[in-house]
C-alpha cells in the first residue's frame, strides 16, 4: 500500500491556535487543532469532512533544547483512551558537526 498526504495549516482566529487539514491519497480529509503551550505544540484530532475510521492519533512536539525536539505520538483504539505509541528525539545537526562525524576517506 502506498499513501501520500498533504497538510494545510491555517490560523484559527476565532479560537486561537491553528487548524491543520490533511488530505490523503486514500480519500481521507482529517482536521487537527494545533495549540502552542510554551515549548510544546499539541496536535489533536477534530474529525474532518472524510476522516478515516478506527484509531485516533495525536502528537506533542516539545522543544527541549535549542537544537532538539522530542515528538510523542499517542494513539487510541475506537472508544478507548490514548496511550503513548512512540517517542522520538530529533536533533539538528550543523554542517560542521556533520563534517566532523563523517569518516575520513582513504588516500
Amino acid at each position: 500500500m502506498k499513501e501520500t498526504c498533504l497538510g494545510v495549516l491555517t490560523p484559527d482566529r476565532g479560537a486561537g491556535g491553528f487548524l491543520l487539514r490533511t488530505f490523503s491519497s486514500m480519500g481521507f480529509i482529517t482536521r487537527y487543532r494545533l495549540t502552542v503551550e510554551g515549548p510544546e505544540i499539541h496536535i489533536n484530532p477534530e474529525g474532518g469532512e472524510q476522516p478515516p475510521q478506527g484509531w485516533l492519533f495525536r502528537t506533542v512536539i516539545k522543544r527541549t533544547e535549542p537544537q532538539e525536539l522530542v515528538e510523542t505520538v499517542q494513539v487510541a483504539p475506537p472508544n478507548k483512551g490514548f496511550f503513548d505509541y512512540y517517542t522520538a528525539k530529533l536533533d539538528r545537526v550543523t554542517v560542521e558537526e556533520k563534517a566532523k562525524a563523517a569518516p575520513t576517506p582513504p588516500h
